[in-house]
């Protein structure tokens, strides 16, 4: 079982987009640099990521995606000007920008990509849940949705510690406010379906 280290820069292309980047970023943040060989800035700005993306030691891969030769993918996401960074989690655009800004404004940017308190308490909730600990479980998912109150994860388990536990009233009220497209609706749905059979 030797644990597979992610290279922190990836070329990505029009063919590999959706699972180098869309389908990574939902288990590790993937910005993506769009550039061009002839673009000046993308010069300046290329470098600077890339020894980000080093020093970040694996939190986050930094996929270069040459605009001129993968024109779909680029079109795809409107880009207009480069050098264009967008940074994805969850298979979505979570932060961006544009230009050569300075390195403080990229670190600032790359902030926003790490995962949020909320996530590393519904993780801890996860994890508490699946050593069959429901009470701290429900109080790390509660505390993860101080921090954001539609967290999907947090209110999907949540909802499974309070069904657990026969608190069916709230178990119903936590499922239905898992947002509607996320991958977090289907299970939710699920578990109202078996409360409302009980």
């Amino acid at each position: 079982n030797v644990h597979m280290t992610l290279d922190p820069v990836i070329e990505v292309t029009d063919r590999d987009f959706e699972q180098k980047v869309i389908e990574q970023s939902r288990t590790t943040p993937v910005v993506v640099d769009f550039w061009a060989p002839w673009c000046g800035p993308c010069r300046m700005i290329g470098p600077v990521l890339e020894r980000l993306a080093n020093e970040a030691n694996g939190a986050w891969i930094l996929a270069k995606l040459n605009v001129d030769n993968n024109q779909r993918t680029a079109a795809r996401y409107g880009i207009q000007g480069i050098p264009a960074v967008k940074g994805f989690r969850d298979g979505q655009v979570a932060a961006e920008f544009v230009g050569a800004v300075p390195e403080p404004q990229i670190r600032r940017f790359l902030a926003q990509l790490a995962p949020s308190r909320a996530d590393a308490l519904a993780r801890q909730g996860q994890q508490a849940e699946a050593a069959g600990s429901l009470d701290r479980a429900e109080a790390l998912y509660r505390e993860a949705l101080r921090e954001d109150g539609v967290h999907p994860a947090a209110l999907l388990g949540l909802g499974r510690v309070l069904f657990q536990q026969d608190q069916f009233d709230e178990a119903i009220t936590t499922l239905q406010r898992v947002p509607v497209g996320r991958p977090e609706r289907a299970e939710a749905d699920g578990l109202l379906a078996k409360i409302t059979f009980r």
